[in-house]
């Protein structure tokens, strides 16, 4: 029997905009939020200039804004945040519809995104579809400001779509992103979509 896998990208893609600054804002508070893009401004110069590594640029923001929270509480910020961007209209449309098409065909769908689990976790559970993204380290329910795994983007986007699926298994496999962060990821599908 035919089986299709489909592999969505989230920012920019199934969403409007770039989600770290959006949950950054609404989870920390304008001041907070203002003041670590403030003080990191250097880095994000040196990593818009393509001179720094985008995965080092999260590490020190993840570092300072989400160091010593507590794991419920980041959770509860995460589902209430996609609510809200739902109720904001911050998720697009057209792609959206595709997603639950291909829910409603049974296909296996997954999300790979270089976004926190904090609130990929909840869009998925929501929707009950796979999901492999950044992920942040907890100690004893208490956020220690690094990242459990590596920054899901680019070729890692690749290696853990590989890890999770038997890629043989599927005659179809379709993918949707919106840059070059997608590319690794575009390679493995039969069908690409630039959105």
């Amino acid at each position: 029997m035919s089986k299709t896998l489909v592999l969505f990208d989230f920012d920019g893609t199934l969403t409007k905009r770039d989600t770290f600054p959006q949950f950054v804002f609404f989870s920390q508070g304008y001041f907070k939020g203002l003041l670590g893009f403030l003080i990191f401004s250097p880095y994000v110069f040196l990593f818009l200039a393509k001179l720094m590594d985008g995965a080092k640029l999260k590490e020190k923001l993840v570092a300072f804004y989400f160091k010593g929270q507590k794991e419920e509480e980041l959770n509860l910020h995460g589902k209430v945040f996609i609510e809200k961007l739902s109720a904001e209209s911050g998720f697009n449309l057209n792609v959206s519809k595709k997603l639950e098409n291909y829910k409603s065909q049974n296909h296996t769908i997954c999300i790979v995104s270089a976004s926190l689990d904090i609130w990929i976790k909840p869009f998925c559970e929501s929707y009950g579809i796979d999901y492999l993204c950044t992920e942040l380290e907890y100690l004893n329910g208490i956020s220690s400001g690094k990242l459990k795994t590596p920054n899901c983007n680019r070729e890692e986007k690749a290696v853990r779509i590989k890890r999770k699926y038997n890629l043989v298994d599927y005659s179809n496999i379709i993918a949707y992103g919106n840059s070059g962060g997608d590319k690794a990821m575009f390679d493995l599908a039969t069908k690409t979509n630039f959105v």
